[in-house]
């Protein structure tokens, strides 16, 4: 239990509490025939303050009293004053007895107090007040449940659209196949004859089937044959073109240009 002082300069008297919780004060009177009362006591305190207010006639012949208190293992008695609450003492003036106590322990207590005349007579009246008190120590509070932030999910990025390969050829062209991939498009400009009417050139059975898929051409250029495709699946793919021209005895050449084109297997 924590230490309750009690300072009184007359009639006077001022309570201090090393208890962290405020007092419990309840206002009676003496047609306050039973009260109920909770003291709860916080974690962080070992005890708890009760103060009883009484109506009280300061100068006349009746006083409050506390019968007994067998409930001294829970709440002890740290205090008594009478407050004026109209001016100066004088007889018949209005004021309170103020019971202080420590609730220190669980429980149940019931204390019975008394409003009567010091020597009562056989008319007098001799009035009785019960205060039920329930005690209680306030459980340990649980820790909060720290719920996890979500997150944002980032949407998949998309893929980079792969820049076309264009490819400027003739009948003459040689190098290295055309390394693809797969979603990747080639644009084959083959050179003709500008102005030549039967100037053309012509693509005859073609190595593509599920490798490369016909795409859609771009713009014409002037003097190019345009071929266009797409990557859709990895393999080798070989193009065999041909070219058309009159020869100078009117008969036809057939020029070829092959194009081979590698599609790797994605990794």
């Amino acid at each position: 239990m924590k230490f309750i002082l009690v300072l009184c300069l007359g009639t006077l008297c001022t309570t201090i509490s090393a208890s962290n919780d405020p007092p419990v004060v309840v206002e009676l009177s003496r047609s306050s025939p039973s009260m109920k009362v909770d003291v709860d006591i916080s974690v962080s305190s070992l005890d708890r303050i009760l103060e009883l207010h009484f109506e009280t006639c300061i100068g006349c012949s009746y006083r409050w009293k506390l019968l007994s208190n067998p409930f001294t293992a829970r709440i002890k008695s740290v205090g008594k004053e009478i407050v004026p609450t109209n001016g100066p003492d004088k007889t018949g003036g209005s004021g309170k007895t103020r019971y202080l106590f420590s609730a220190f322990n669980p429980g149940k207590a019931d204390l019975t107090f008394e409003y009567g005349p010091k020597s009562p007579g056989p008319d007098d009246t001799t009035y009785r007040v019960n205060v039920h008190i329930a005690i209680r120590k306030l459980p340990t509070p649980l820790p909060p449940v720290l719920k996890p932030v979500p997150i944002p999910s980032m949407p998949p990025a998309k893929p980079v659209p792969l820049a076309p390969i264009e490819a400027h050829l003739s009948a003459s062209s040689e190098g290295p196949p055309f390394a693809m991939s797969v979603g990747q498009v080639i644009n084959i400009y083959l050179s003709v004859c500008d102005g030549c009417q039967d100037d053309a050139w012509s693509l005859s059975d073609p190595v593509i089937e599920g490798i490369l898929e016909a795409a859609p051409t771009p713009a014409s250029v002037p003097g190019k044959t345009l071929f266009s495709f797409k990557a859709v699946c990895s393999g080798t793919a070989m193009l065999p073109y041909s070219k058309n021209q009159p020869s100078s005895d009117g008969s036809e050449s057939f020029p070829d240009l092959f194009v081979t084109i590698t599609v790797p297997e994605a990794p």
